[in-house]
C-alpha cells in the first residue's frame, strides 16, 4: 500500500499487488482512527485471503502518527527515499504530478528498488522517541545561538570596527562586558586607557591577565579610531548598543535552556545505555553521546556499516562511467543534520585521542592535500563505522594502535604527538593554497602583471604533472619553472623586465601559457612548447627555431599532443587546436573563429604583419573569455563561426 500523506489535505492510499500492478480505485483519508480502519477494512476487501498488507509512506512530518498506529495493528511499515521515489514518478508519468500517481509511486517503489525503502525506526520503549527530540532540540538551539552570536558582533563591527575579532566569543566574561557596556561610542568620549582598564577590573571583580589588559588597551585605540569616523554621528551608536544589549540577554537565556536540554538528554542516554558503550568511543562526552545512541532505532535495521555511511552523508557521489573515475566528488550530505554536526564534532575531538584516526586525519592532509575539514570528514566515514559496530554489538570501544594491539589513553596520546602529528608547515600551506582559490578575478589579474618576478625554478625538467583547472600566476610561474628547465628560466628571469606573460584560453580544455619580448637565445636556437590539459599530463616540446626567427617575435607555446579533427560543416575548426608539422601554418581556432599564426620559416616580418586583434587574450579559467572582434578574412554577420 503506497500512502501519500498530505500536510493540510487528505492522505490518499493505493493499494498494488507484487508486481507493483494497481489493484481498485485510490482511497482518501484523514489521520483519525475511524478513517484509518476504515481504510484498512476497504484494502482487505480487494486483496486475496491471507495477504499481509505493508505500507510504503515517505518521511514527512506527518507520518509518525499514521505509522504508529499501523504499526499497533500488526501491519510492517515502510519509509521510501524521497528522491527515488521523485525519481520513479518522473519516469512513471515525466509531466504530471497528482496525490494518487504519489502514492501509485510509493506502491511500485519496493518491487522496483528494494534498496530505496526501510523500516520505520519505530521503538516501543518511549524514552526513544523522548530522546531523539532532545537532540533535535539541543541541535536547533545551538543554532540558534550561532546565528545570535553572528549578529551581536556584525552590530558591535558597524559600532567600533575591529573590535569582533578583538572579542570573538560573547559568551566570556570580558567579552559580554565589552558587548554590553561599551560598544557605545559615548562611554570612550573623553576616556583614557586608565580608566578604562580601572572600571573593566571592577565590573569583572577581578585583576586583568596581560593578555586581557592587552586586549583593553587595543579596544581603547579602536574606540578612539572609530569616534573620528564617526564623528557627529558617533550618538547614533547608542541605539545599536541596546539593540546589542537585548540580544545578550536573549544569548543568555538560550545559553541557559541549552544547558538544562543537554543535561535532560544525558539522563535519557545513561538510562538507555547503562554499559556506556557509546561514550567509549573517541572524542564523544556528555553532550554528544546521546546524538549518537539517538540512531540506535535506525541503525538496528541496518546489516552493513555502508548502510550508516550513507545515513551520515558523509560518503562522496559516485560518478563512473566507460573510462572516466569520478573521484573527487561533492558529499552526499544525506541524513539529519543534528547526526551529521554531531560526527564532525566528535571527529575532531577523537583524531587528537584515537591512533587510528589520527593516522587517517594525517594521511589526508599530508599525502592527500585535503584541507582541515575535508580531512575530518573522511575521519566522520571512519568514525560511524566504529559507531555503527559498537551498537550492533552493544560493547565498549577499545583504543588500538595501527597494528590493532590495545593502548591506553596516554600511550594513545604519545603515539599520536610522535607519529601522526601534522607539520605545521604543512597546514599553513594548505591555508594558502585556500586563501589563493577563494581570491578574485581581479585580484589574480593584477598579479599576473607581476608573473617574471615570481619565476623561480622549483622542479626537475621533464617531469610531468596534472594542474588543476583554476591556474593561478604562482602556479603558472611554478609549471614553467618545472618543464622548461632551469637554462630557460634563468635567460627569461634576466630579461624579465623586458618580457611579459599572457593566458589564452583556447578551449575549454586546455590553457596555453606565451611569452613575449627580448628573450636571450640559449646557444642553440631552441624555443618552448607548453600545454596545460585538465584531462592530460602536461607535455614539454621543444622545436629548433629557424635562422630567421628572432627572439623579439612572439612565442606562441602550442599544444603537443594532436587531436581528433573537429572541422564542423561550416568549414571552420572549433575546439582545441590542431597540432601540424613545423612546415606548415598552425590552424589555431579559438571559440570566436580562425586566428592564423605563421611557421618559424616565415621570419618576424610576416609574424610582425599581424593584425593587432591577433594579440593573445588574457583571461582566466574556462568560463572567462574575451571577446576578439573578427578578422579582415573572416565572415561576418550569421555567418561568422561563435
Amino acid at each position: 500500500v503506497g500512502v501519500d500523506l498530505g500536510r493540510k489535505g487528505a492522505h490518499v492510499a493505493v493499494l498494488a499487488d507484487d508486481k507493483g500492478q494497481q489493484s481498485g480505485p485510490a482511497v482518501s483519508f484523514s489521520t483519525s482512527i475511524e478513517e484509518l480502519d476504515r481504510v484498512r477494512s476497504e484494502l482487505f476487501s480487494r486483496a486475496p485471503k491471507g495477504t499481509e498488507l505493508v505500507f510504503v509512506m515517505e518521511p514527512t512530518p506527518t507520518w509518525r502518527p499514521v505509522a504508529k498506529y499501523l504499526k499497533a495493528c500488526g501491519h510492517r511499515v515502510f519509509l521510501a527515499n524521497q528522491s527515488q521515489a521523485s525519481s520513479l514518478r518522473n519516469l512513471i508519468k515525466r509531466h504530471a504530478k497528482t496525490d494518487r500517481l504519489d502514492a501509485l509511486t510509493l506502491a511500485k517503489l519496493p518491487s522496483v528498488c528494494p534498496e530505496a525503502v526501510r523500516p520505520a525506526p519505530l521503538p516501543d520503549d518511549p524514552r526513544w522517541e523522548m530522546l531523539r527530540w532532545g537532540v533535535k532540540r539541543e541541535y536547533k538551539l545551538s543554532r540558534l545561538i550561532a546565528d545570535l552570536v553572528k549578529s551581536i558582533k556584525e552590530a558591535a563591527e558597524e559600532c567600533i570596527p575591529g573590535v569582533a575579532d578583538l572579542f570573538p566569543e560573547p559568551e566570556r566574561p570580558l567579552d559580554n562586558l565589552v558587548y554590553r557596556e561599551y560598544c557605545a561610542l559615548g562611554r570612550h568620549r573623553g576616556m583614557t586607557v586608565k580608566r578604562l582598564l580601572e572600571e573593566i577590573r571592577a565590573r569583572l571583580g577581578r585583576p586583568l591577565e596581560p593578555e586581557e589588559e592587552l586586549k583593553v588597551r587595543k579596544l581603547f585605540s579602536l574606540a578612539q579610531h572609530a569616534l573620528k569616523l564617526h564623528g557627529r554621528l558617533a550618538p547614533a551608536t547608542s541605539a545599536i548598543a541596546d539593540a546589542i544589549g537585548e540580544d545578550l540577554c536573549f544569548l543568555d537565556r538560550l545559553n541557559a535552556e541549552q544547558e538544562r536540554v543537554k543535561r535532560e538528554n544525558y539522563v535519557l542516554y545513561r538510562e538507555l545505555d547503562e554499559k556506556g558503550c557509546v561514550m567509549s568511543l573517541p572524542g564523544v562526552g556528555k553532550t554528544l553521546a546521546p546524538v549518537f545512541l539517538a540512531v540506535a532505532p535506525a541503525v538496528a535495521y541496518m546489516t552493513s556499516n555502508k548502510q550508516l555511511r550513507k545515513f551520515s552523508g558523509y560518503v562522496p557521489r559516485v560518478d563512473n562511467s566507460g573510462l572516466k573515475e569520478g573521484k573527487g566528488q561533492s558529499m552526499t550530505k544525506a541524513g539529519p543534520a543534528w547526526f551529521k554536526r554531531g560526527l564532525y564534532l566528535a571527529s575532531d575531538a577523537g583524531r587528537k585521542r584515537d591512533p587510528q584516526l589520527a593516522r587517517v586525519y594525517r594521511r589526508a592532509m599530508v599525502e592527500k592535500g585535503f584541507p582541515h575539514k575535508k580531512a575530518l570528514c573522511e575521519v566522520a566515514v571512519r568514525l560511524s563505522d566504529r559507531l555503527f559496530r559498537v551498537l550492533k554489538d552493544n560493547r565498549l570501544y577499545e583504543l588500538r594502535d595501527a597494528e590493532g594491539n590495545p593502548v591506553s589513553a596516554r600511550e594513545a596520546r604519545e603515539i599520536i604527538r610522535a607519529k601522526y602529528a601534522v607539520p605545521e608547515e604543512v597546514r599553513a600551506r594548505l591555508r594558502r593554497r585556500k586563501k589563493h582559490k577563494r581570491g578574485s578575478s581581479d585580484e589574480r589579474d593584477a598579479a599576473l602583471r607581476h608573473l617574471p618576478a615570481m619565476l623561480t625554478p622549483s622542479g626537475q625538467k621533464g617531469s610531468t604533472e596534472a594542474a588543476p583547472r583554476s591556474t593561478g600566476p604562482k602556479r603558472v610561474g611554478e609549471i614553467l619553472a618545472e618543464h622548461l628547465g632551469p637554462e630557460f628560466f634563468a635567460r627569461l628571469a634576466a630579461s624579465a623586465e623586458h618580457s611579459q606573460f599572457t593566458i589564452a584560453q583556447a578551449h575549454p580544455a586546455t590553457l596555453s601559457v606565451a611569452a613575449t619580448g627580448e628573450i636571450p637565445e640559449d646557444g642553440q636556437g631552441t624555443r618552448s612548447s607548453l600545454a596545460e590539459s585538465t584531462s592530460a599530463p602536461i607535455k614539454l616540446q621543444r622545436e629548433p627555431a629557424s635562422a630567421a626567427f628572432k627572439p623579439q617575435a612572439t612565442e606562441e607555446l602550442q599544444p603537443t599532443v594532436p587531436v581528433e579533427d573537429t572541422t564542423a560543416p561550416d568549414g571552420f575548426q572549433h575546439g582545441a587546436r590542431a597540432s601540424k608539422t613545423s612546415g606548415e601554418a598552425y590552424d589555431s581556432p579559438g571559440p570566436y573563429g580562425h586566428r592564423p599564426s605563421f611557421p618559424p620559416s616565415a621570419g618576424p616580418d610576416a609574424i610582425s604583419a599581424q593584425p593587432s586583434w591577433l594579440d593573445p587574450v588574457v583571461a582566466f579559467g574556462s568560463a572567462r573569455e574575451a571577446t576578439a572582434p573578427p578578422g579582415p578574412d573572416l565572415p561576418r554577420g550569421r555567418d561568422r563561426p561563435q
